[in-house]
């Protein structure tokens, strides 16, 4: 439960960040859409849709950082180890 309301948190802070810097400025809508999911996957200790929600705060922080695609796939490299 403790990483799940991590997750949720990093996702607020990385779509305010977004917003701040005007890389992707998701609409309220998609914000609003993507924190519900992330409340309901919460709930219900729902591990494939936590992961899933993780996998798309990534793409918004690969986004955030403009990293290249090779950059991308380093840090996902990396992460592995």
């Amino acid at each position: 439960m403790v990483l799940a309301m991590k997750t949720f948190i990093f996702a607020v802070a990385v779509f305010l960040s977004l917003r701040i810097h005007s890389v992707h400025a998701a609409s309220q809508e998609e914000e609003a859409r993507f924190l519900a999911a992330a409340k309901t996957a919460i709930e219900k200790n729902d591990a494939d849709a936590l992961m899933a929600l993780e996998q798309k705060i990534d793409a918004h922080v690969y986004r955030l950082y403009r990293l290249t695609k090779d950059e991308v796939k380093l840090v996902e490299e990396s992460a592995k180890r």
